[in-house]
């Protein structure tokens, strides 16, 4: 695995996969990285993974009401 991919943050991967999601069905959601468990640079580790929570983001808006 390039060195590049080893050094995405948690924010790097959600910009992408918002991207990514948006450019596919024109939508919008929340999304947040959770366990990002990157490889060491200094390593042959071949393996990053992650978790992702997405949320359609008028259901954060009715939640956010809520909370006002």
């Amino acid at each position: 695995m390039c060195n590049q991919l080893k050094t995405l943050s948690a924010n790097q991967l959600e910009h992408l996969i918002q991207e990514a999601i948006y450019n596919y069905n024109g939508e919008e959601y929340a999304y947040t990285v959770k366990n990002l468990n990157s490889p060491n640079v200094n390593t042959t580790e071949e393996i990053l993974t992650f978790k992702v929570e997405i949320r359609c983001k008028s259901t954060l808006e009715n939640e956010a009401e809520v909370i006002h």
